[in-house]
Order: C-alpha cells, then structure tokens, then sequence
C-alpha cells in the first residue's frame, strides 16, 4: 500500500511516470476549484493512504461573450510570471483557453526552473441530459533544475 497523495486533474489521474505525483502539473490560473480528501477515505480513488488532491478546471461560460484576462506577476530571487486567459460559450457549446509561463532563478544554486502550460476545455451540451468534454493539457518544464540530484564534486 503507498502513502502517498494521488492528484487528480478534472478527475483524471495526473500522475509522472514514475507515479508520483506532481502538484504543478495543475494550472492554477485554469482552477474552479480544488478538493482535499485526506487520510484513509482517500481509498475511495485508489491506492492513496496520505489523501487525495482533486483539481476542477473552470467551465466555459454560456453567456455568448468573450471572456479574456490577463495576469502578470514577479517576486524574489527573479520568480516572473504571466498568464492569459479566453473563455466563450453559448448554451449548446464552449471553451477556455489559458496560456502561462513561470520562470525562477532559484533562491540556491542549481534550483532555476521554467514551465510553459496550456490548458484547454471544450464543453458541448448535445442535450439537456448530456454533456460531453474535451481536455487538453500541456506541460513544458525543460529547465528545471534540482540541488538534490548534483554529483557531490558540484556541490562545492
């Protein structure tokens, strides 16, 4: 039985490939919502004794009306980010579109990181009793450096 948190995307399991799972694969300028579920009850999504992390990505409005945002953001040690968001829809149809870069120099050696997302959701209603959805979901994180995984001749 594993420990660990197991993450979940609009209800779809966001695994790396080596199982364990990563909290930044989510993008938060996308999220609706987020539910926790901690402890054993978490068993009800498989195998997750530490809990579950469940991300909703937003629904695309119904109003006919483009919908769009904008987001800048900078903080220490060179963090930058920007983010731009369209969402449209009517009552039979809609989608989001969110587009976000985030870059770090890292606040210690060998801990810079950048990461490109985009996130899409396509809603059609063919019926008032049904609902069919698309997502699509791409992570870019080319660059990421880790201060834990140098040899020990480059930690000097």
């Amino acid at each position: 039985m594993s420990c660990g948190v197991r993450n979940l995307v609009d209800g779809i399991p966001a695994p790396m490939p080596d199982g364990q799972g990563q909290a930044a694969t989510a993008n938060l300028n996308a999220v609706a919502r987020i539910e926790v579920l901690r402890g054993p009850l978490a068993q009800l999504y498989g195998n997750a004794a530490g809990g579950v992390v469940q991300v909703f990505s937003q629904d695309p409005p119904r109003d006919a009306v483009l919908h769009g945002s904008a987001t800048a953001g900078v903080g220490s040690d060179g963090q930058r980010q920007t983010g731009v968001s369209l969402a449209s829809g009517t009552g039979t149809a809609g989608g989001t579109l969110d587009v976000s870069r985030y870059s770090t120099d890292g606040y210690r050696d060998h801990s810079a990181a950048k990461r490109t997302q985009l996130t899409s959701k396509v809603v059609l209603r063919p019926s008032k009793t049904s609902t069919i959805t698309a997502l699509l979901s791409l992570f870019d994180q080319p660059e990421t450096q880790d201060p834990l995984g140098v040899c020990a001749a480059d930690r000097i």
